[in-house]
């Protein structure tokens, strides 16, 4: 009887010929995919973020006693201009001023594949009262130390 070797030489390779283009067949369209996920995934980030920095922006332009909401969304449009043009298309600016409440909402679209952006701010609106008003009365004076 004869023992059974494994096969040594050139045709020990004879059966795995061909795999290397399999794996690579199936790997490469799996890598590029999750590549481009995540180029999708820093827009929709950086977008984001973009957003929250316009709608901040407008909503302390807008807060201020000498504010209007005019000008919070000048502010908001130029700040995602300035920052978010390449990330975010069909953006919408909502500005809200009220007696105790602001309210900035800023929508937008990444680019690329179309994830919703959605930033709201509310912030206290600011205003000026009188040293006495009933309204809102100042809180007491500190004692001093006597002399």
């Amino acid at each position: 009887m004869v023992p059974i070797t494994k096969p040594h030489g050139r045709f020990a390779r004879a059966r795995d010929g061909g795999s290397t283009a399999v794996e690579l067949a199936v790997l490469a369209p799996a890598t590029i995919a999750a590549g481009l996920a995540l180029v999708q995934l820093l827009f929709w980030g950086l977008g984001g973020l973009a957003a929250q920095a316009a709608a901040d922006r407008a909503a302390q332009a807008t807060r201020t006693a000498a504010g209007s909401p005019t000008a919070g969304e000048a502010e908001a449009a130029s700040m995602l201009d300035e920052l978010a043009s390449q990330f975010l298309s069909k953006s919408a600016i909502t500005v809200t001023r009220g007696v105790d409440t602001t309210t900035v909402a800023v929508t937008a679209t990444a680019r690329g594949l179309p994830l919703p952006i959605r930033v709201t701010v509310e912030v206290p609106t600011e205003r000026l009262t009188t040293p006495g008003c009933s309204d809102h009365p100042l809180p007491p004076s500190p004692p001093t130390v006597g002399s």
